[in-house]
């Protein structure tokens, strides 16, 4: 039994390294000596286990594997499975299978009532597909700010509103210290004071993350949640940010300004804009008296 299993196993080797169909003489020869009967008894094994198959070329045996042809489902399943958590959209799909659109409809439809594959609006507003089991990437989801494609509007809301506070708490915390410090060399030397750096009013969006976690805020939300937070806020004006080496901080902006700073500088409504060039030396940005530097 041993020796008939060696050799179903060479038999099928060798066909499965042929690139085609090869003869009965020339799959004797390359398997090398063997019992007659035994051979004859191996290939009717595999034909009969739908391994191999015996085909008549010129009134010649030959022999050649089966290829076992996939259904549909294992079409499309191999597919979603290849975009893996990325997900795949249903127009890719069909590009890849080239299953007409009727078709790739009932087959997904099925596949999703076996609960193979599952599928997820993305934050591009497209439908993907995954394996059932998959849990897809954050890019393909939005994270905790989004829910079905759409923004979770309470919870950004929720998350900017509770940021900023813990920024102005940190900048009202070194404001008070600082004019603490001031207070008491109040008419001596100031140079305890000057030499203070209040860097507790910054604040990196890993420090604001670890925050959160140890006062179990916001359970769901991930480090690049927060720090899109932040640079929305940034935006907004709300919060200033300074980078420091690889490291982004940011800091409260007392300003708090609900609009851009081009929204309030002052060439929006002046009179001499028409005349005002850079480098002019009558009216130039350069010379104005009307624009503080330090606020922009």
């Amino acid at each position: 039994m041993d020796n008939l299993e060696q050799l179903k196993k060479r038999i099928y080797s060798v066909l499965q390294s042929s690139k085609s169909t090869i003869s009965d003489d020339e799959l004797r020869m390359r398997i090398g000596n063997a019992d007659v009967a035994l051979r004859v008894t191996a290939l009717n094994s595999l034909i009969s286990e739908k391994k191999i198959k015996a085909i008549a070329v010129n009134n010649v045996a030959h022999f050649e594997l089966v290829v076992e042809e996939k259904s549909h489902e294992d079409i499309v399943l191999d597919v979603i499975r290849e975009a893996d958590k990325n997900g795949i959209w249903i127009r890719d799909i069909r590009s890849k299978t080239k299953l007409a659109e009727l078709v790739l409809n009932k087959v997904l439809k099925s596949l999703e009532n076996k609960k193979l594959i599952k599928s997820i609006k993305a934050i591009s507003n497209r439908k993907l597909y995954f394996l059932f089991d998959l849990q897809p990437d954050e890019t393909i989801t939005g994270g905790a700010c989004y829910d079905s494609g759409s923004i979770r509007e309470d919870i950004v809301r929720n998350l900017k509103t509770t940021c900023l506070q813990h920024l102005y708490d940190k900048w009202k915390s070194s404001f008070e210290k600082a004019v603490a410090i001031f207070d008491s060399n109040s008419g001596g030397d100031n140079d305890d004071f000057t030499n203070q750096h209040f860097d507790p009013v910054y604040a990196s969006a890993s420090d604001i993350y670890d925050e959160f976690k140890g006062a179990k805020l916001f359970h769901d939300i991930k480090l690049v949640d927060i720090e899109n937070i932040l640079n929305v806020l940034c935006f907004e004006c709300k919060i200033l940010k300074k980078i420091i080496g690889d490291r982004s901080l940011f800091r409260y902006n007392p300003l708090n300004r609900d609009k851009s700073d081009l929204f309030y500088a002052p060439c929006m409504i002046c009179h001499l804009y028409k005349d005002c060039k850079p480098g002019s030396v009558r009216i130039s940005p350069e010379n104005c008296r009307y624009i503080n530097y330090e606020l922009f």
